[in-house]
């Protein structure tokens, strides 16, 4: 336990700070809490990969249409990331949580009862854009409760959150596919099943006590430490002058290069992750693997591995070494996956196994990194832009992966998400900054 340097300790307890708390109850609340909605916002976006097929055979859709089914919800988020980083930082963490739930147990519904596919566009648009507040504001929320020790694994566990979500909507959406036309539409309703769990859970969240003392209310900030850990006495050091929290200043030295890294790591993870995993039954086809359900269960399970075993690679290998050693792994695996039509259905699959693995573990990095690039006031607006750029870039990658395989080829297409992944290792090198056991 640490003293309060204001608050000399008594002779019978000491105070501690928040960040060197024991592990209670209520952290693993919020654990519980921030990675369901992960695992909502993974199975609403895997859903629709497992669907695609369905939806075209039902509504007759071109390769455009398909993009844009494709990368709806990606836009959704750019736009919803935009908004709701500034708000998390104003408003509250608390509040952004506990709406988006509902809203995302709405649009589920709504999109699985669309009949063209400009509605499922806009429905999926909209789902996107809420789903944003559980990058944003999800990743601030546990980082700022989590102790310091256990954070990275903390933060770590809703990328397994989000892994689990997004291979159960592949294997499960597969399944809902091979039975009747309409399976499509159920492959879309489930997701309201594990956001109405997850609404439920978010009833018990309070306001973070970080948040509340940057904010100017220490009062507050105290009766949420002692009703959330009231065997404990708990402080929140106060600020030391109160800061801007606008856009431009996430856009000065030295946060603009912390952003430049945050965005451009994350853009680099996610384009080839999406675009391989929303048109994986069209890949493995145009690969020339016959078994696709096979190759996608091998696929989504190793995903769901890989994100596992970054819990315990997190915390023992630094930020740095963990972006530039995955993201040249995953560039080496997926040049050995472009030549899959030359290879062994074995060797193929290995291949993508060790991709999906490679590719799982590094996104963990998504929600452990970009909190701890930058301070609280600027938290929401920082992680809220490069999340916004990542979905932009998937959104981009998303729409043109169907039609560069038709025109190149997909081995140079896959040759390109290759590239992108060596240009993330060449940026993390040069300018990412180290972050394991910075304090927030």
């Amino acid at each position: 336990m640490i003293p309060d340097p204001k608050y000399p300790p008594d002779a019978s307890e000491t105070r501690m700070r928040l960040d060197a708390m024991p592990l209670r109850r209520f952290h693993l609340l919020t654990l519980v809490a921030t990675s369901g909605g992960q695992f909502c916002d993974g199975y609403v976006l895997g859903t629709i990969g497992a669907a695609l097929p369905g939806v075209e055979r039902a509504m007759h859709c071109n390769d455009i249409w398909m993009g844009a089914i494709g990368s709806a919800s990606l836009a959704g988020l750019f736009f919803g990331c935009l908004l709701i980083g500034p708000l998390t930082d104003r408003l509250g963490r608390r509040r952004l949580l506990r709406l988006n739930m509902p809203l995302f147990i709405i649009l589920s519904l709504v999109q699985a009862l669309v009949t063209s596919p400009l509605q499922l566009v806009l429905a999926r648009i909209l789902l996107g854009a809420c789903l944003a507040a559980d990058y944003v504001a999800g990743s601030a929320y546990l980082s700022e409760f989590a102790p310091l020790r256990l954070r990275g694994r903390f933060l770590a566990s809703m990328i397994v959150g989000w892994s689990a979500g997004y291979c159960m909507a592949n294997i499960f959406g597969m399944l809902f596919t091979m039975h009747g036309s309409g399976g499509w539409r159920l492959c879309l309703f489930s997701s309201a099943i594990p956001a109405a769990l997850v609404m439920m859970l978010r009833i018990f969240l309070p306001e973070s006590p970080r948040w509340l003392m940057a904010r100017n209310r220490p009062k507050e900030a105290q009766q949420v430490l002692k009703a959330c850990f009231p065997n404990d006495r708990v402080f929140v050091a106060p600020a030391v002058a109160k800061q801007e929290e606008n856009w431009r200043t996430v856009f000065t030295p030295p946060w603009r290069r912390r952003l430049a890294v945050g965005a451009g790591f994350y853009v680099a993870q996610v384009v080839p992750y999406f675009c391989i995993g929303t048109f994986l039954p069209e890949l493995f086809t145009a690969l020339g693997v016959r078994d696709v359900y096979t190759g996608g269960v091998v696929f989504n399970l190793f995903l769901l591995i890989g994100s596992i075993a970054a819990l315990w690679l997190v915390d023992r290998l630094t930020r740095r070494t963990f972006l530039i050693g995955s993201f040249l792994l995953a560039a080496a695996f997926l040049v050995g996956v472009s030549f899959a039509a030359q290879l062994p259905l074995l060797l193929t699959l290995v291949f993508f196994g060790l991709l999906a693995l490679t590719l799982a573990a590094a996104t963990s990095l998504e929600m452990v990194y970009l909190p701890e690039l930058f301070p609280i006031n600027l938290r929401g607006v920082g992680v809220g832009i490069a999340t916004a750029c990542s979905r932009l870039g998937s959104l981009i990658g998303t729409f043109l992966l169907p039609v560069l395989m038709r025109q190149i080829g997909t081995p140079l297409t896959l040759g390109i998400c290759a590239l992108i992944l060596v240009g993330g290792a060449v940026l993390c090198a040069a300018w990412a900054p180290e972050t394991r056991d910075s304090v927030l």
